[in-house]
């Protein structure tokens, strides 16, 4: 005769007392590893009980035969790779069809080797995230906060992220020259009049170079050298964007400037003795 009585096994429920046998199979949306005594627990993770809501990011089947029990609600079935489940009720995490794209700018991942249980009580299951605070990264960790069953997050600086990403620097999504991204946006911004961006898988755009005009930013960022200020007129940083003065300021009547590249009024130089001027540029 036995001396003692066992927890409730994984994937069943024991309600009651003076049982023989498991009650019946955990409901879809919870997941149960041991103590379950409802059919759709609330969480604990203790070192003697482990059951509870199926957490986020994971869902969680209907376990129907002990032969597809590494597949039910005892562990909880990550999401794949750029989708997740949000919903706090457990009806909404019943199936991978409760997995949906993530959203546009965002991106998410389960981590190789804690892609399933078994939870314990040293490594439970997820249910609430650990914001890493140097990179925008919502990671969630087990109980001992040493490895992170899955990451999400907001897209990379330099990357674009359209819905369902599945990592926050995605290769194919890099920003393109003259364009700019900032962290977690689903499409690129081109760079405005009077900036440039030389450089692929950036967050900003330069302001134009003091003594060059930026009024086509696409150009100026594949070869900036082209855009020398004009003859007759100066360019102080940030010159191209749109007005009066997008190509550069005339100088002013009594000065001329033959050279490229003036930067301040003072390049522009007063017309010498026994001469004049009377034009701007």
């Amino acid at each position: 005769m036995s001396s003692q009585c066992f927890d409730c096994k994984e994937g069943w429920y024991c309600s009651g007392t003076a049982l023989t046998a498991p009650t019946a199979m955990c409901n879809a949306g919870y997941y149960c590893i041991l103590g379950a005594s409802v059919a759709s627990p609330s969480l604990s993770a203790t070192a003697t009980k482990r059951y509870g809501p199926c957490p986020f990011y994971h869902y969680c089947e209907k376990v129907t035969t002990p032969a597809n029990l590494a597949m039910g609600p005892g562990y909880g079935i990550p999401c794949p790779p750029g989708k997740f489940t949000r919903a706090t009720a457990s009806s909404a995490k019943t199936s991978v069809t409760s997995c949906l794209d993530q959203v546009a700018g965002c991106w998410s991942h389960t981590i190789t080797g804690h892609d399933a249980g078994p939870s314990t009580a040293a490594n439970p299951m997820p249910t609430s995230p650990t914001v890493i605070t140097a990179t925008g990264m919502t990671v969630y960790l087990n109980a001992g906060a040493a490895n992170p069953h899955l990451m999400s997050g907001l897209c990379q600086v330099g990357y674009y992220c359209t819905a369902g990403s599945k990592w926050p620097t995605n290769k194919d999504k890099g920003c393109a020259i003259g364009k700019k991204c900032a962290a977690g946006v689903s499409v690129e911004t081109a760079c405005a009049a009077g900036t440039y961006q030389p450089n692929p898988i950036q967050g900003t755009c330069y302001p134009c170079p003091a003594g060059y005009a930026c009024p086509d930013a696409a150009a100026a960022s594949i070869n900036l050298n082209t855009l020398h200020c004009a003859p007759g007129k100066y360019c102080p940083e940030g010159t191209g964007a749109a007005g009066a003065n997008a190509n550069g300021i005339a100088c002013p009547a009594g000065t001329f400037r033959t050279a490229k590249g003036a930067y301040n009024l003072s390049m522009c130089i007063p017309s010498p003795s026994g001469f004049y001027q009377d034009l701007t540029g």
